[in-house]
Order: C-alpha cells, then sequence, then structure tokens
C-alpha cells in the first residue's frame, strides 16, 4: 500500500476520531469521517472503502511506521484506543518516523 497524500489523511482523520473519548465511533463512522476529510482537503467525491480503511487500520497498529497504535474494538462494534492518551502525533520520531515524515513533507511538496 503505497504512503501518500490520501493514506496520511485518513490516518490523521482516523487517529482525531478516535481521540474523541466522548463518541462511539462504528466503521461506517470512521469510513464517512475519512470520505469527508478527503472531500475537504482534496475535492474528492468518491467513498473510502471499507478495504482501505481495513488496511490504513492494519497500518497504524503495526510498526512501519512506529505507531503501532493501540486500535481495539469494544463490543464487536465500536473502534477506539485502548489507551486513552495515545495519538499518533504524540509519539517521539526515531529514525524510521523521521524518514517516514521526510518522505510524506516531499509528496506534499
Amino acid at each position: 500500500m503505497p504512503l501518500n497524500r490520501s493514506t496520511l489523511i485518513r490516518i490523521s482523520t482516523i487517529d482525531r476520531c478516535l481521540q474523541n473519548r466522548y463518541r462511539r465511533w462504528t466503521i461506517n463512522d470512521l469510513i464517512d469521517a475519512c470520505t469527508d476529510a478527503l472531500a475537504e482537503y482534496e475535492g474528492r467525491s468518491n467513498p473510502v472503502s471499507r478495504r482501505t480503511f481495513q488496511n490504513d487500520l492494519a497500518l497504524m497498529r503495526s510498526d512501519r511506521l512506529g505507531y503501532n497504535a493501540p486500535i481495539v474494538v469494544r463490543d464487536n462494534k465500536y473502534y477506539e484506543y485502548d489507551d486513552p492518551d495515545y495519538s499518533i502525533t504524540h509519539l517521539p520520531l526515531n529514525d524510521e518516523g523521521l524518514d517516514a515524515l521526510n518522505s510524506a513533507l516531499d509528496i506534499l511538496r
């Protein structure tokens, strides 16, 4: 899965949603939020597919970008961070993270 601006927008949107502990997020809620964010930032009107969303979650949960996000599903329906203080924006940068950030900046330029 290529890491591009759309991927970064979706991951950032998922992170922002899951930080909001006052709302319970279903897969459809998160997909809608990602679709809305892409429409706002890129002018796209195509909905985000379930498979794309699931790939984004897998990427966030992995150590590929250094996130290792503790995303869990409660009651087989609601997505949230297992650690209420977790956010991808609160992570210290390691060499891999710095390389990923530089790659993202190159894409955005």
